[in-house]
């Protein structure tokens, strides 16, 4: 299912597999590289409303997901 295939992305993502383009998800996911795009973007945004709302910030929990300080 896409699901499972975004999760596994996803995971791959924070244990710094390698990096993919857009295109190259979308080949993976059978979806062209703009809709990749805007999920994404409206990812992040969902992610920045969260972090606000709880008093954290994206960029250090990703840079935490990601292994580092």
């Amino acid at each position: 299912s896409i699901t499972f295939t975004l999760t596994e992305l996803a995971a791959s993502a924070v244990d710094n597999g390698p990096a993919m383009t857009y295109r190259e998800i979308g080949r993976h996911l059978g979806l062209d590289s703009e809709t990749i795009r805007r999920t994404e973007q409206a990812a992040l945004i969902k992610c920045r409303c969260w972090c606000e709302r709880h008093g954290y910030r994206l960029g250090d929990l990703l840079r935490k997901a990601a292994g580092g300080v």
